[in-house]
Formats: structure tokens, C-alpha cells, sequence
């Protein structure tokens, strides 16, 4: 999937996290310094407040699962983070 069709999708799709329908960000699970960072399974779309939670430690994304059915985001949230506020 080329950038532009990934920004034309995110316009109209919802939040793998939290299922919000909004305009996405484009979050790199596994950072930018590795190789290939742009392959599509290292990267997922979500809101913009799931993506501060992830950059603020309160979700963490651990990657895709993939099944028979599909494939879904493997996340949850840090207890640990959430418990500070």
C-alpha cells in the first residue's frame, strides 16, 4: 500500500485501538530505525489519542495477530502508567 493510499484510507477508517472514526496517524509499532520501517506490518493507523497514549507509555502495541479470521492489533494498556494519573 503506497503513502497516499494509506492517507486516503486513514480519512475514512477507524482506530484500531479504540475504534474512533477521525482522520488517523500512522503509528511505526516498532519504531523507524529498523529495516524495511514502512512495511505494513509494522505499522498501524489510530486516533490521535491513542497515539499520545502510546507515546506516552499508557497502551503499548505489541503487533499484529494474524488468523484464519484476519489479522487484529495485539495491544494493551500499561496498569503501571495509568495507575500514576
Amino acid at each position: 500500500m503506497t503513502a497516499r493510499q494509506r492517507k486516503n484510507r486513514s480519512a475514512s477508517a477507524s482506530c484500531e485501538i479504540c475504534g474512533e472514526t477521525c482522520i488517523l496517524h500512522c503509528h511505526h509499532i516498532s519504531g523507524r530505525k529498523i529495516e524495511n520501517p514502512h512495511h505494513p506490518d509494522n505499522l498501524v493507523d489510530i486516533c490521535p489519542n491513542c497515539h499520545v497514549k502510546v507515546h506516552a507509555g499508557m497502551l503499548e502495541i505489541h503487533g499484529w495477530l494474524r488468523s484464519t479470521e484476519g489479522k487484529s492489533l495485539e495491544w494493551r494498556a500499561n496498569p503501571a502508567v495509568l495507575a500514576s494519573f
